[in-house]
């Protein structure tokens, strides 16, 4: 509405304020009076339907309900309203913002047993210890943490949005209500090595605040960076209800992970009790084949808390955090403190099942798990049959432990031993037998067998005798075709001397 000025006359000031003439009116009511009270698409509850309504509204002074008469036009209308609004909230998929808002105080979170020390307090705040936020508010307000002036949360944030490391979105309540956050995202997708920062991690960059229209430069190096992993994330909105949905992408995991940014998701990070099924069976099944996680055992670098980030960051599974402050005394000294303690829970959209497939949100990610987890069983197979020692290294190792002098005949003849049982094991009386041979020329293919040539058999059923001897034969003429496992006539003479050696020991001792 743009006033008039005394002694001046127009036609537009006319036409706007011509409504609100005459004594007693004012725009405040006239905006009450068009207020929306609901809309659906074009369709709108405007306040002033209602008190225009023919019939009389009324209104409960002890309930402070209103009341229409239901055979008036109108009360229908709002029903038919109100159903078309609850219709589209069922066919809505759920998002994040409903998730937060329904369940926040629901008894999924769980605690992180690692707390985060903020600040030493005085004696003096003792009396305090029952009530934290009265203490971040007598230190902290409104950072959240103890921090340099110019290095707030948002200094924080910026660095790692700049350097294109993390996406980072805030939501708010409502249009009116822009002044907080209701809920967060962060979406960490790499993480920069202290290489490739440049000559030394002091080395400083510089950012200008996207959101000022001031030229001021602000200056960080790679420890601040470090720092903004945990700092960006202690927002606290006024109704102490904010929290956030983070995410780490797999690159992070193929990249390697540094040890700070273990540490920081000892702190942050969700522990795998929050797992519902089908995620919880398979990082059981997961824990047992993870090629990294055998390494890390192997190398002796194992930790408490290796598995579960593995799996997150791998799988690049998310998870909901928020933090509170609570009270306590340090460990060593015993100081009362103010300390950080972070709960985490499960996205449960991710196992919410789908309409049109029937499946859940995240069969994609289950799908991957299955997939890798059969791939690191073959890995492991492949491992161990390369690993597997041969029959004949095995029974030299067998000899050599029981007795340290071992002859090569002494070898040959257990290893043919060894065979003739396990030929035994595949065969039985009613087998038919079918003439064997050899039909390899190397010792590595000594268990292949073929008919040889000229030798075949009448198909009759034979006894244990027959079969001995029928293997004693045909592993003399393994002997024949493998020349190489003949003694060498060098060696033996050796061997020979060797032997002559001991036995005239043996009669000097005598």
């Amino acid at each position: 509405m743009i006033p008039r000025g005394r002694g001046k006359s127009s036609s537009y000031g006319r036409s706007q304020t011509s409504s609100y003439r005459g004594r007693g009116h004012n725009s405040a009511s006239n905006n009450r009076q068009d207020m929306v009270l609901a809309q659906i698409g074009n369709r709108r509850l405007i306040a002033s339907n209602i008190a225009s309504s023919s019939n009389e509204v009324i209104s409960s002074s002890n309930t402070g309900d209103i009341q229409i008469d239901q055979n008036d036009p109108l009360y229908e209308k709002i029903m038919d309203l109100i159903k078309a609004q609850k219709e589209k909230e069922i066919t809505k998929p759920p998002t994040y913002a409903t998730t937060v808002q329904d369940n926040d105080e629901d008894d999924s979170w769980f605690i992180t047993e690692r707390q985060k020390k903020i600040i030493i307090l005085n004696q003096e705040d003792i009396k305090l210890l029952d009530d934290p936020w009265v203490l971040m508010q007598k230190y902290l307000d409104p950072a959240s943490y103890d921090a340099t002036s110019y290095k707030t949360r948002q200094y924080f944030e910026n660095i790692l949005q700049l350097t294109e490391t993390a996406e980072i979105r805030h939501f708010y309540p409502s249009d009116r209500e822009k002044h907080m956050y209701n809920f967060s995202k962060i979406f960490i997708k790499s993480i920069i090595p202290p290489q490739k920062w440049g000559l030394s991690t002091l080395k400083e960059r510089e950012f200008i605040y996207p959101e000022t229209n001031n030229r001021q430069t602000y200056k960080y190096n790679y420890w601040d960076y470090i720092q903004s992993f945990e700092k960006c994330l202690f927002y606290e909105n006024s109704k102490k209800k904010h929290s956030w949905f983070i995410k780490v992408s797999d690159n992070v995991f193929k990249q390697g992970i540094p040890c700070w940014f273990q540490k920081w998701f000892l702190l942050y990070g969700p522990t795998v009790q929050i797992l519902p099924e089908p995620f919880k069976s398979l990082y059981t099944e997961w824990v047992r084949v993870s090629p990294d996680l055998i390494e890390a055992n192997y190398n002796n670098t194992w930790f408490e808390g290796i598995a579960s980030m593995y799996f997150f960051i791998e799988f690049s599974i998310p998870w909901i955090w928020k933090w509170k402050p609570t009270t306590g005394y340090t460990l060593r000294d015993n100081f009362p403190c103010l300390k950080r303690t972070c709960y985490t829970k499960f996205w449960n959209k991710m196992i919410q099942t789908k309409e049109s497939t029937k499946l859940i949100e995240a069969q994609e990610t289950v799908n991957l798990i299955n997939t890798k987890i059969e791939q690191y069983k073959l890995q492991i197979a492949k491992k161990q049959q390369r690993q597997l020692p041969s029959p004949w290294e095995q029974i030299s190792r067998r000899l050599i432990t029981e007795k340290q002098d071992v002859s090569k005949d002494e070898i040959i003849k257990s290893y043919m031993e060894e065979m003739k049982r396990e030929i035994k094991k595949h065969f039985s009386t009613e087998s038919s037998s079918k003439a064997m041979s050899i039909s390899s020329n190397s010792q590595e293919d000594y268990n292949q067998f073929s008919c040889l040539a000229g030798e075949g058999q009448d198909t009759e059923e034979i006894d244990d005798k027959n079969l001995d001897t029928q293997i004693n034969e045909y592993l003399e003429k393994m002997k024949e075709e493998f020349g190489e496992l003949q003694e060498d006539p060098q060696e033996q003479s050796s061997q020979i001397k060797t032997d002559k050696e001991k036995e005239d020991k043996k009669k000097k001792k005598i």
